[in-house]
């Protein structure tokens, strides 16, 4: 009788008498269920002049980018738009500046609306004061001049506004409008190889080919040229039996 029949079965009649079977391989699911956590944002540094940083909202995950002429915010894609999206962190005279490595021109403030514009040392429309408002995350803020006086300068922060499709930046004047930002270091940009022609391009052999061909025929015209200009000279000159054609007077005839 096997043995994994009951016992005892004086106890139970002839039609009762069963089978238990037990399955070699549990048939449940004992995977432990962990819930995916979600990306964490990347880290925030702090601002040091010389380096590059992506400069991203902490509202919305976008970048600050220069495209077509506007300083925009674009979605965060990672590697893909580290090349479009990257400044460089300069000393504006005491103040912070951003400059685009592509276009080399500075973050600046034209009216209210943030732009890109070449550095001016008597302007403050390209300075930036960093303040910090969280672990890590800053407001923006430029000089803002209310009249022409120097006692009229404060501090307006930078946030948004929509224009289209397209969100731009501007200075707004209160700081609950204000967008707080976070500052990611990456490595510098750096110009692409494929600008650069390789060594053993077709492009080498035909330009010495041409240097070797033009370079001695140009030379050798030279040398001609200033042996025989005395000889050439006296070959023009008018003489006494020489013709002069009045139609025509660089042609000369002899005549009998």
């Amino acid at each position: 009788m096997p043995s994994s029949q009951w016992e005892n079965q004086s106890s139970l009649p002839d039609f009762q008498s069963c089978t238990i079977y037990t399955p070699s391989v549990t048939s449940e699911n004992t995977e432990i269920w962990e819930p995916t956590a979600a990306p964490r944002p990347p880290q925030s540094s702090r601002l040091v002049a010389g380096k590059s940083y992506i400069i991203q909202s902490v509202l919305s995950g976008q970048v600050i980018t220069f495209w077509n002429g506007k300083v925009v915010l674009v979605p965060w894609s990672g590697q893909a738009t580290q090349h479009i999206t990257r400044w460089q962190c300069v000393d504006d005279g005491g103040w912070f500046g951003f400059r685009d490595p592509i276009s080399y021109g500075l973050m600046a403030f034209s009216g209210s609306h943030i732009c890109c514009r070449e550095q001016n040392q008597e302007s403050e429309t390209t300075k930036f004061h960093v303040r910090e408002v969280g672990d890590r995350t800053y407001h923006l803020l430029m000089p803002w001049r209310v009249s022409y006086s120097y006692s009229s300068l404060n501090l307006r922060p930078i946030g948004q506004s929509l224009s289209g499709n397209t969100v731009e930046l501007r200075l707004v004047e209160r700081s609950s409008s204000a967008l707080e930002w976070r500052f990611i270091e990456v490595d510098p940009l750096v110009p692409s190889n494929s600008l650069v022609v390789p060594s053993n391009s077709f492009v080498v052999p035909i330009v010495y080919a041409c240097w070797s061909f033009f370079v001695p025929l140009i030379l050798s015209f030279i040398v001609f040229m200033l042996l025989f200009e005395g000889s050439s000279t006296e070959l023009l000159r008018p003489q006494h039996n020489v013709y002069w054609n009045p139609r025509n007077p660089y042609v000369y005839r002899y005549y009998r």
